[in-house]
């Protein structure tokens, strides 16, 4: 089983899709004319445990206070004005600074967040741990082993060089482990087209060498199949494992022979 690594916080804030899903609470900033940019900063405030953010949250919040209290001594809204109302000089002050507090307090409130989002991202990066496993920094969080073996041994005995009850990483294949089995030589002597080929020789070099063996009627020695084969040191030492000689056969000589014995003057 493989565990997919955690992003650094380097590859999340290079993410542009990461830093707009994290800067989703700027939206109530601008969207809000300045009447939730409280909220807004309420938000990450209580998420990053920021005390300055909370404070601005709190700001903000008078402030929208204080824009809703200005409206109710503003005298009659707009709409009474239409119906014929009337405010007096008083509440046409109030009323202009009414507007203009709710104005500043969303334009200073986008200023604002621009600030503070480079900031949150920062603190975003380094705090993207899911919810389930808890902030980094009171709760840990280390990959489970994926392999894991207990070693038992007697007491009596010297403790392992090597403890591998904690492996981290996947279990590797146990080697090839040889049978027994001699390994097939092939007879340099005997044996056919195929065979050679098999040596890595090349279909040339293998035509000459089986001429040159038919002519000798078999090679008698590695250094005499070398040099068929047109083969250097390292060649021959590469290939030697895998090959064999069978001396060929003795030359009978046919004709006569004198027999008897013989004298010596």
């Amino acid at each position: 089983m493989y565990y997919q690594a955690r992003p650094t916080p380097q590859m999340l804030l290079a993410d542009s899709s990461w830093r707009l899903r994290n800067s989703l609470w700027m939206l109530a900033v601008i969207l809000g004319c300045g009447m939730l940019t409280w909220a807004a900063f309420l938000y990450i405030g209580m998420r990053a445990r920021n005390k300055i953010w909370l404070g601005a949250a709190a700001v903000y919040a008078v402030l929208f206070i204080g824009f809703i209290v200005c409206i109710e001594l503003a005298g009659p809204s707009s709409d009474e004005i239409v119906a014929g109302a009337t405010r007096t000089p008083t509440e046409e002050t109030i009323n202009s600074w009414a507007s203009g507090l709710l104005v500043a307090t969303w334009i200073g409130g986008i200023v604002h967040a621009g600030i503070v989002r480079r900031q949150y991202l920062q603190w975003r990066a380094q705090n993207a741990a899911p919810w389930w496993e808890g902030s980094p920094a009171t709760n840990p969080v280390y990959p489970p082993p994926l392999y894991y073996q207990p070693v038992q041994h007697n007491s009596t005995h010297a403790a392992p060089l090597f403890d591998n009850r904690h492996y981290w990483g996947p279990p590797q294949p146990a080697p090839a482990v040889n049978l027994g089995k001699p390994a097939v030589r092939v007879d340099v002597n005997r044996a056919g087209h195929a065979e050679l080929a098999g040596l890595g020789l090349d279909e040339t070099v293998v035509t000459e060498l089986l001429a040159a063996r038919e002519r000798r009627g078999g090679f008698t020695s590695m250094q005499e199949f070398a040099a068929a084969a047109g083969l250097k040191p390292h060649e021959l030492s590469a290939v030697s494992a895998r090959i064999t000689l069978t001396p060929p056969p003795p030359v009978q000589q046919h004709g006569f022979q004198a027999r008897g014995r013989r004298l010596d003057l």
